[in-house]
């Protein structure tokens, strides 16, 4: 698994065969960030459900300002420290060993994008739950984006009353999902991907 821009362009992300990783694809990522394009660019990112740390890893090499982790496993969270310090992005990042809903309830910091990648079994209800807890506090900033992934299920999809679609994809078995509050004004939300 190797980044695909950025800084870092090359660079491979160790996945341990023994942990149950489900890392973002090289395709998906580089789609995703093909999507955002320079809005990246000096954003703070929050990487929910992290793993490795490969959405918000990819998201400091094309020129994110800092990017916070969040993951419960202690074992990636040491894995992913290891690796923020090898590529020297251990300056720019902090990372919570926390469930993500805990964490969202509690975090008084704000982000410009939100990277969330729940495990594909996460139930629907639990999704929008956690859309809702994004979108109705201050964790998204104002202009803020929440990008979500998800395992493809035809006919579904999770939109929380106070989120729009702003865009949406499908790669394979992975649909990813692009969210902006409703009450934003258009000119603010433009993605500079093709789409």
């Amino acid at each position: 698994m190797r980044i695909s821009g950025g800084v870092l362009k090359g660079r491979t992300l160790r996945v341990s065969g023994s942990e149950r990783f489900r890392p973002t694809t090289d395709r998906v990522r580089q789609a995703i960030f093909n999507i955002l394009g320079p809005g990246v660019i000096e954003s703070s990112v929050l990487d929910l459900y992290a793993g490795t740390g490969s959405l918000g890893i990819e998201a400091l090499s094309r020129g994110a300002r800092r990017a916070w982790f969040v993951e419960r496993d202690g074992r990636k969270t040491f894995a992913l420290r290891e690796t923020l310090k090898i590529f020297g992005l251990a300056g720019q990042s902090e990372i919570v060993r926390s469930p993500v809903e805990r964490f969202l309830t509690t975090c008084f910091e704000s982000f410009d994008l939100i990277l969330a990648d729940p495990p594909y079994e996460t139930p629907d209800e639990q999704i929008t739950g956690l859309l809702h807890i994004v979108a109705s506090g201050t964790v998204l900033a104002p202009d803020g984006m929440i990008l979500l992934e998800r395992g493809w299920v035809k006919g579904t999809r999770v939109v929380p009353e106070n989120l729009a679609v702003r865009d949406e994809r499908t790669y394979g078995r992975t649909t990813v999902i692009f969210y902006e509050r409703k009450n934003h004004e258009e000119k603010d939300m433009r993605l500079p991907g093709d789409f």
